[in-house]
């Protein structure tokens, strides 16, 4: 039980008060300051599918080392019920990004200051909709359905230097940089089809 007795403020008296403080075997320090001015309103900065980019307006408080960042998931959490995402953001930058959202959810956030001396007021709520993600990529098979033989071409003897190849569907050609010169063979039988050559490239 803790019993407080008044003491009379004279001079004797905080002489004495003065005295114990001083041997006291624990340390004794006053405590001065406040917690940080409140954040302005946040902005969205940016939205993406798996993020949220929100920043604020310096609040001119040089004793801030950090910010909470509180956010609401609207789908999930009645009206008022915060979450803490980041409890000190260890910085007195005013931008935060939220890596931790899901496509095609609406946010409401909200930012604390931190100094100290503990937290400031909540500041004023701004809400943020994530659209919904992307669709996969389709990947897509082609089939061979040509003889799965195929066709063997034997090139014409200054036809050496193959630096292309392309076709028609019928006639396939084979440029030669040597040679200045696009060769042509049937695609059916691989023959030469020297009415097809274009010369002079």
């Amino acid at each position: 039980m803790t019993v407080w007795l008044p003491i009379r403020r004279s001079g004797l008296a905080l002489a004495l008060l003065a005295s114990v403080l001083a041997l006291a075997p624990w340390p004794v320090s006053a405590q001065s300051g406040s917690v940080p001015a409140t954040p302005a309103r946040p902005v969205i900065d940016s939205v993406a599918h798996d993020s949220v980019t929100l920043s604020w307006a310096d609040p001119s408080d040089s004793t801030i080392t950090g910010y909470q960042i509180l956010r609401r998931n609207r789908a999930t959490q009645p009206a008022g019920v915060f979450s803490v995402i980041e409890d000190d953001t260890g910085s007195a930058a005013t931008t935060y990004t939220d890596t931790t959202v899901e496509a095609s959810t609406s946010y409401v956030y909200r930012v604390k200051a931190r100094n100290a001396h503990g937290l400031s007021l909540r500041s004023v709520y701004r809400r943020a909709d994530t659209p919904a993600a992307p669709p996969e990529p389709q990947i897509q098979t082609e089939t061979d359905d040509s003889d799965s033989a195929g066709t063997t071409i034997a090139l014409a003897t200054a036809n050496r230097a193959s630096r292309g190849v392309w076709s028609d569907g019928t006639t396939i050609w084979v440029a030669d940089s040597s040679q200045d010169k696009i060769y042509a063979y049937s695609l059916a039988d691989g023959s030469r089809d020297a009415t097809k050559d274009i010369n002079d490239l």
